[in-house]
C-alpha cells in the first residue's frame, strides 16, 4: 500500500563545480538539532567519559610495547570512537575518566640458537577490554609469527597489520553492546513495545558502516526511541543501504534508504535520503558526516513507527483481547493437565 511507504528525500542543489564557490556538505543539519550525537561521535570535542584508554603493552620492550598501543589509539581516533594512549599508571591530562580499559599483555618467543634479520619470531598478545565501574571484561588473543628485523625496528606495515586487527575486534564489540553505550542518552519517553533493533548497516563503499550504525543508534536514543538489547525482543527491525554512485562530471549521487520492519519481516516502509556530493567525499573517513546522516533521518523513521503503531491499534480494534471466562480452559478439554481460570 502506497500509505505504508513513506520517503523522506534530502535532495541537494546541483554542483556547479566550475564555479569557485563551496561546495555544500552532504546531508545539512537542522538548526534544532541536538549535538549530544556529534559529541558522542567526534574524537577532538571535549573530553568524554565513554573514551577508550589503551596502555603501554606488559611483557615486551621498547619500542613495540608503546608504538601497537599507540597506533590502536589513533585508529580508534580515525574511526570516530574517542581513545588516548596513556603510558603506565601516569595520569593523561585533558582526559575524563576512560569509559573502557584497552590492556594487552605479550609473550615472545625467540630461538637463541638462530641468528639473522628473518629469524621468527613467535609471539602471542592477550587483550583485555574492561569497563570501567563494572565487572565487564571481554578478551581478545593475537598470535602471530613475524620476522626479527620487523619486529625489533618496529616495522610500520606490522604496526599496522596488528592494530587494525585489534581495532576491528573492539569495534565489533562495543556495536554488539548497543544500549550499553550510551546510558546518559536515555530518556523518560522510552516504550518498550516499540522497541528497535539495528542490523548492520550494507555499504557499496569500504568506509563508515560501523560508525553509521553507531550514530543511528544515539540518534534514535537521544531522540527517545528505544534500541532493544537483543534482536530476539525487538519489536522491529531497521536496515539500512547506503549507496554512492559512479563519479559523472566530478560528482556523486548519494542515497540513504532506511527501511523498517516487523519483528516478523514484514515491512513497515522505507525512508529514504538523497544527495549530491563531490566525487571521492566518501574516499577517506567519513564519521562526522555519519551523525548528520542519522540525525537527518530520525523523522523519517519515526513517521514509519507511528505507521505501523496505527496498524496495531487498528489490529486491536479488529480482534481486541478476550479474557477466558472462568470454565474456559488454557489447554485442550480433554487434557489430564488442564488448566482453568
Amino acid at each position: 500500500m502506497k500509505q505504508r511507504l513513506v520517503a523522506i528525500k534530502f535532495i541537494a542543489v546541483a554542483l556547479f563545480l566550475a564555479s569557485c564557490s563551496e561546495i555544500p556538505r552532504p546531508f545539512s543539519l537542522d538548526k534544532n538539532n541536538n549535538m549530544l550525537v556529534h559529541q558522542l561521535l567526534l574524537a577532538n570535542a571535549k573530553p568524554l567519559k565513554h573514551s577508550i584508554q589503551v596502555s603501554t603493552i606488559l611483557g615486551i620492550t621498547a619500542p613495540m610495547n608503546r608504538l601497537i598501543p599507540i597506533a590502536i589509539a589513533e585508529q580508534l581516533q580515525d574511526k570516530y570512537l574517542p581513545a588516548h594512549f596513556s603510558q603506565g599508571t601516569n595520569k593523561v591530562e585533558n582526559h575524563a575518566p576512560p569509559r573502557f580499559a584497552l590492556n594487552g599483555r605479550a609473550k615472545i618467543e625467540k630461538n637463541n640458537r638462530l641468528i639473522g634479520p628473518n629469524v621468527k619470531y613467535e609471539l602471542a598478545i592477550n587483550w583485555e577490554l574492561a569497563e570501567s565501574e563494572k565487572s565487564t571484561k571481554l578478551n581478545f588473543k593475537q598470535n602471530f609469527s613475524v620476522p626479527s628485523w620487523q619486529w625489533d625496528q618496529g616495522s610500520p606495515n606490522l604496526i599496522s597489520i596488528l592494530s587494525d586487527d585489534i581495532v576491528n575486534k573492539v569495534i565489533k564489540a562495543l556495536d554488539g553492546r548497543r544500549l550499553l553505550d550510551f546510558p546518559d542518552l536515555r530518556t523518560d519517553s522510552y516504550k518498550r513495545e516499540s522497541s528497535i533493533w539495528v542490523t548492520p548497516i550494507q555499504s557499496n563503499i569500504k568506509n563508515g558502516s560501523h560508525v553509521l550504525r553507531r550514530a543511528i543508534i544515539a540518534a534514535l536514543i537521544q531522540n527517545g526511541l528505544l534500541i532493544s538489547e537483543t534482536r530476539k525482543s525487538a519489536h522491529y527491525l531497521l536496515s539500512g543501504n547506503f549507496k554512492v554512485s559512479s563519479p559523472i562530471n566530478d560528482s556523486q549521487q548519494v542515497e540513504m534508504v532506511w527501511k523498517l520492519a516487523e519483528s516478523t519481516g514484514e515491512e513497515i516502509g522505507t525512508a529514504v535520503q538523497k544527495n549530491t556530493v563531490l566525487t571521492g567525499s566518501f574516499n577517506q573517513n567519513w564519521g562526522p558526516v555519519a551523525a548528520i546522516i542519522a540525525e537527518s533521518a530520525v523523522n523519517g523513521i519515526r513517521n514509519l513507527i507511528q505507521i505501523a503503531n496505527q496498524k496495531d491499534i487498528k489490529r486491536y480494534q479488529q480482534n481486541p483481547y478476550q479474557k477466558p471466562l472462568p470454565e474456559q480452559g488454557l489447554l485442550e478439554p480433554n487434557s489430564d493437565d488442564r488448566t482453568t481460570l
